[in-house]
């Protein structure tokens, strides 16, 4: 899959935007930094109950996920990382391009 017309992924991201280090070396939160106290103080104006939720779906409970009668319980499969290519089982892209995947 090599072709002499692909540009290296390195020249391709070349002129790509950059955020590392932005806001220092010791810098933890990255964006969260354009959040000002005022758009703090505005977000917490518009609280009217104070009662908190999660987004997530919890899986993996030890004491067993509900799941359909017949069905397995969720795993996660991690279908391509940079062991793969490191041992020479992942494609060869042009421009060498690599990427990493996982499935529940």
């Amino acid at each position: 899959m090599e072709s002499k017309n692909v540009p290296h992924v390195a020249e391709l991201l070349r002129d790509a935007p950059k955020n590392w280090g932005k806001w220092g070396p010791d810098d933890e939160v990255g964006s969260l930094n354009y959040l000002t106290q005022a758009e703090v103080l505005r977000g917490v104006a518009a609280v009217r109950s104070g009662k908190t939720f999660t987004l997530q779906i919890q899986m993996g409970n030890p004491k067993g996920d509900p799941v359909w009668p017949g069905r397995s319980q969720a795993r996660r499969l991690n279908v391509m990382d940079k062991g793969h290519y490191l041992c020479g089982k992942a494609p060869i892209f042009p421009g060498q391009g690599e990427y990493a995947d996982d499935m529940m």
